[in-house]
């Protein structure tokens, strides 16, 4: 009976979550962090395969940037701002960046 009340008093006492995670009893309970990333994947490969197609537009777009002379490539940011000018709406403005991004990161990497 004593054993039980002192595992009440522990989870009483623990003020936070990371308190409450020292205590042992909670922590045989707890998923293995392997067992989540097995289960989830790896935050890192899903970031990097939400942004490869980026990558792959900006390695299509660098022969044609570096062909680019020092003024032209600042004539780019111009142009930039004339696009996204031409968007009527916030959503016509999103896409309008969206279609931008991999294009305006390819010449600031050269610049």
């Amino acid at each position: 009976m004593s054993s039980s009340v002192s595992r009440f008093d522990d989870f009483r006492v623990a003020r936070s979550f990371t308190q409450l995670l020292k205590i042992p009893q909670i922590q045989k309970r707890l998923i293995p962090p392997d067992m989540l990333k097995t289960l989830l994947g790896d935050p890192n490969v899903r970031k990097l395969k939400k942004y490869q197609p980026y990558i792959t537009e900006i390695r299509l777009l660098e022969d044609e940037i570096q062909a680019l002379s020092d003024e032209a490539l600042t004539a780019k940011t111009t142009e930039f701002r004339q696009r996204l000018e031409k968007a009527k709406n916030s959503n016509e403005q999103k896409q309008i960046l969206d279609d931008l991004l991999p294009e305006a990161f390819a010449v600031v990497r050269e610049a």
